[in-house]
Formats: structure tokens, C-alpha cells, sequence
């Protein structure tokens, strides 16, 4: 008890040291960041659950400081966006906590017409690979990988997650976007959930603050 009191009084001074100097980085870094857009969901899907919501920041140089959040979790992103004739990549570090659990982990994002990839993994500091208390062992917790074509405004998409020592989960999607303004759309999901045979839905609302 009393060494884990201990790992998180040190886990806080680093967290609190950490985010000074990263403020100062970021404050920077974004002189001239903006809200770049906010999406809000509700349901099931294959990374999402209950009252979901994501709000991104950016600048003009293409540097994003992002947030999600819901009920049972919440994580940050920071990274960048390159632009290109080949399509838009994206490069973020994230990290959160998942069961009191610190995690970190690359977030990779490319986007060329109407196809688009998304990979993300996550690495945890935990005494075991169930996740139920803090450590300093590197931790495998996720990895998660997305393939997706839109035409007009529907999007299908497949993607697959291992989750620390769970069997691979494979998932179909399909969603359709139901424009309201030129900055705000309200969109459905469904996603089948393959493992569990079953259909997942969800439903949500996106605007963007970008001119």
C-alpha cells in the first residue's frame, strides 16, 4: 500500500513538471491555434461507447492538440498534419489512463481522396496484462487499424483491435452523413461486431469551426 502510494505521488510530480513544460511548448507552438472541430456520439461502436466526445485544435502550420472523453475514459493527442500530393498524413503521440493505468501510444492517420487508414496502439504501464494495477513494466494494451472508403455520404469501412489479451475482434462499418450547414453534420453508424455477432449503433453530430 505504501509503495503504491508512492508510485502515484512520484506519477503526479512528473505529470505536473510534464505539463509545465509542455505548456510552455505548446503555447508556442500554437500562437495561433484555433478549434478546429468538435464531435459529440451516442451508442456503440468499435472504439467508442456511451457519450462519446473529440474536439480538435489546430494551427496553420498543421500542429493538433486534440481531447476524447467519455464515461469510462478520456485521452489526449498531440501531433501534426502534413499535406501533400499524396494524400494528408498525420502524426500524433497520445495517451491517458485506462483503469488508473497510464498509457501512451503513436496515433497514425492518411486520407487520399476517398480512401483513408487509421492505426493506433497503446503501451501501459501495469504490473500485469489484465490492467487492474499500476506499474513500471511496458504493458501491451492496444492496437487498432481501420481501412475506409467514402463515396458521396456514405463510408464503409473494416477494421480490426487486439486488446491486451483478448482475442482479435474484426469489425464492418457503415456510416452515413446527413449534412445540416456547410460546418455541421449529423451522421449514424452501425458497426457488426463479428466475435460477438451482433450490431452496434451509434449516432452523431460534428461541426467544424475551421473558415
Amino acid at each position: 500500500m505504501k509503495n503504491s502510494n508512492q508510485l502515484t505521488r512520484f506519477i503526479v510530480m512528473v505529470a505536473v513538471f510534464s505539463a509545465i513544460f509542455l505548456l510552455g511548448f505548446i503555447e508556442k507552438a500554437f500562437s495561433q491555434i484555433a478549434l478546429n472541430d468538435l464531435t459529440i456520439t451516442e451508442g456503440k461502436g468499435a472504439m467508442t461507447s456511451g457519450l462519446d466526445a473529440v474536439i480538435s485544435l489546430k494551427n496553420s502550420n498543421g500542429l493538433i492538440l486534440g481531447a476524447q472523453a467519455n464515461n469510462e475514459r478520456s485521452n489526449l493527442r498531440f501531433g501534426k498534419k502534413f499535406e501533400t500530393k499524396f494524400g494528408d498524413f498525420s502524426i500524433l503521440a497520445t495517451g491517458g489512463a485506462f483503469k488508473n493505468v497510464p498509457w501512451i501510444g503513436p496515433m497514425f492517420l492518411y486520407e487520399y481522396k476517398c480512401i483513408d487508414l487509421f492505426s493506433w496502439t497503446g503501451i501501459g504501464m501495469a504490473t500485469n496484462k489484465n490492467f487492474t494495477d499500476p506499474g513500471w513494466k511496458p504493458t501491451y494494451f492496444f492496437n487498432y487499424e481501420e481501412v475506409g472508403l467514402t463515396l458521396g455520404k456514405n463510408r464503409f469501412a473494416y477494421s480490426f483491435i487486439l486488446f491486451t489479451t483478448e482475442k482479435i475482434n474484426h469489425f464492418v462499418i457503415y456510416r452515413r452523413t446527413l449534412p445540416l450547414n456547410e460546418k455541421s453534420k449529423f451522421f449514424v453508424e452501425t458497426t457488426y461486431h463479428f466475435s460477438q455477432e451482433i450490431p452496434m449503433f451509434v449516432i452523431g453530430y460534428c461541426h467544424s469551426f475551421s473558415k
